[in-house]
């Protein structure tokens, strides 16, 4: 009679929030056991870059996440080859160095390469005649709970070793991480070694994850046995990009390769998660080169995001993505703001707090798993490297004028740089606007003298509410108000050079004294507003409303203005150039928005 089985159902693409899910599979006693094969689940691509680029993966006994930093985990470990250590301590026929332990998890962070070590150890295994069968299977797949039961009904278990990969993306897991992992154990004992990769990040904290099974034994009971994925060092690093783009990297033969290094160069501490490093190449595949380590954390943090949001439903990632973001740049604001013991750490429990508080429509795994968060083994969580910290910090800082005054960069000095990064790209495009090298070197002093007053070059600020906002002698060059309600705003003798006030409502603003040469104006409201002394040469202000603004002494030379716009400006006593050079001008430059 066919036996019933229950077999999890979970493909995991969504791990937050859903019901688990069972299924009865009805296995027929004559069902044949297929021969061990890489499951379909793992697409070509990956099989294929598991083969050809893999660094042996090393291991240690604590976790990486407990250093200050990813790449500090070689000053207190010592880690050993795992895969080697697998052959010859825990799959080996000789008694004698075999290992007590069955159970093995394997545990590591967000991109470092749980998976990949799990295809190259079936490979490897697959390679050579064996005593024992390897069979690799996706835990949340739901044919593969059906071959395990199958396998055990044939009595093969006991010659059987299991590569269960993915732990924290089953979806019973997600419910209840403990009572899945019991229950995989249950029905896997019968099975000669099990090996399960997780996302250490998955357990709220170290002491949660499970060491012990209810599994008797001459010594008490059975335990499962954790190794921790090590991050690369600088010999992982090299070897991988010979590996990748070929060669010595002391001779750079071609020019991608001089790419890559330079890349690596501007920002090894990343590299140091496997995920990161082989982005590279999709780097130089969409960009052939970076200017500054800003860039590069852009192009990284975008391919994350991406490589996260791939794991949810087609419907969903667009929301997820953006969610994403917004809870990083938001929690390194959160962080900075709340340092646990001078450190910038939450704890888990107040993920789903924030997540409301926020309105970021996040679970608490997402937040904790699916981010470039770690986890210590006390439940706090905090960003993989200070230096993503730091890049959400500009992004908080750029968006928030009340943070952005507040904000103290001689406590972030990668922000600082990516903040003058910022700055200089900004102000080269603002210089070629206007015009002028000697605005630009003028405006290069003013980035170096960031944290004095509202300092926020390329800062966006569309679609806010600024009204009654105070933003006298503030520095935004270059930033973007398109849609903002400015309403009796304060920008007196502020530096908006370049400045986006597309559709911007500044009704009754002070604007005295303000440089807004180069700005972009179009439809911009400035009724009421006092322009006294300002300068907004060299720009469009034809679709511009200036009825009832005092213009008294304001620059509007090489300024194109309708007939009505010039008459204006001259009764109230504005700075013009001839009437005759404006109608020229006027004649040969279409409107703004028209082009």
């Amino acid at each position: 009679m066919a036996k019933q089985e229950q077999s999890h159902l979970g493909d995991g693409d969504n791990i937050a929030g859903n019901k688990t899910v069972y299924v009865n599979q009805t296995l027929p006693e004559s069902k044949n056991l297929p021969s061990p094969t890489i499951p379909t689940y793992y697409v070509p691509s990956e099989i294929a870059q598991a083969k050809k680029y893999y660094i042996p993966t090393r291991w240690q006994k604590d976790p990486p996440s407990e250093e200050q930093e990813l790449s500090d985990a070689f000053l207190h470990n010592n880690p050993d080859l795992l895969i080697p250590h697998l052959m010859d301590r825990v799959f080996t026929d000789k008694v004698e160095r075999q290992s007590d332990y069955k159970f093995f998890l394997v545990l590591a962070d967000s991109g470092m390469g749980k998976t990949t070590f799990m295809l190259h150890l079936f490979m490897e295994w697959q390679a050579k005649k064996r005593s024992k069968e390897m069979r690799l299977y996706h835990i949340a797949a739901p044919q593969t709970w059906e071959e395990i039961a199958l396998i055990k009904r044939l009595g093969k278990a006991q010659e059987t070793i299991l590569l269960l990969d993915a732990f924290d993306e089953d979806r019973a897991a997600v419910e209840d991480y403990q009572g899945r992992l019991r229950d995989i154990v249950t029905q896997t004992q019968d099975f000669y070694k099990i090996i399960i990769t997780s996302r250490t990040q998955f357990f709220p904290t170290k002491g949660d994850i499970l060491a012990e099974t209810n599994i008797s034994v001459n010594r008490g009971f059975q335990k499962i046995r954790h190794f921790y994925v090590a991050p690369f060092d600088n010999k992982d690093i090299e070897k991988y990009l010979n590996k990748r783009f070929g060669g010595n990297l002391k001779f750079w033969s071609n020019t991608k390769k001089r790419q890559a290094k330079a890349i690596v160069d501007k920002v090894p501490h990343l590299m140091a998660r496997p995920m990161l490093l082989a982005y590279i190449n999709d780097l130089l595949e969409h960009q052939k080169s970076y200017n500054n380590s800003l860039e590069i954390y852009e192009a990284m943090v975008a391919r994350w995001i991406k490589r996260e949001a791939d794991r949810v439903p087609e419907a969903d990632r667009q929301g997820f993505s953006e969610h994403l973001y917004q809870f990083s740049i938001d929690l390194a604001g959160h962080l900075y703001q709340n340092p646990v013991e001078g450190q910038y750490l939450i704890h888990y429990k107040a993920l789903e707090d924030f997540a409301r508080k926020h309105q970021i429509n996040l679970s608490r795994i997402e937040m904790q798993s699916r981010s470039l968060l770690n986890r210590n083994a006390l439940g706090y969580c905090k960003f993989s490297h200070k230096s993503v910290l730091e890049f959400f910090l500009l992004k908080k800082y750029l968006s928030n004028i009340e943070f952005a005054k507040s904000f103290d960069f001689g406590k972030m000095n990668q922000t600082r740089k990516f903040y003058l990064e910022c700055g200089q790209q900004i102000i080269a495009k603002t210089a070629n606007q206007i015009g002028s090298t000697q605005v630009s070197e003028k405006m290069l002093q003013t980035l170096n003298q960031a944290n004095e007053g509202a300092h926020m070059i390329g800062a966006n600020l569309s679609d806010r509410d600024l009204t009654n906002i105070d933003l006298n002698g503030a520095v935004l060059i270059g930033a973007r108000f398109e849609k903002a309600n400015m309403t009796k705003a304060l920008l007196n003798i502020a530096d908006l050079k370049g400045a986006l006030f597309l559709l911007t409502d500044l009704t009754e603003a002070e604007l005295r004294g303000t440089d807004m040469r180069g700005c972009i104006l179009v439809q911009a409201n400035f009724r009421g507003a006092n322009l006294g002394g300002a300068s907004l040469r060299w720009n469009d202000l034809r679709a511009t409303i200036l009825e009832e603004a005092i213009l008294k002494g304001t620059d509007l030379r090489q300024t194109l203005l309708t007939d009505l716009q010039y008459r204006y400006a001259e009764e109230q006593g504005a700075v013009l150039s001839p009437w005759e050079e404006t109608v020229k001008t006027f004649a040969e430059v279409p409107l703004a928005y028209d082009q």
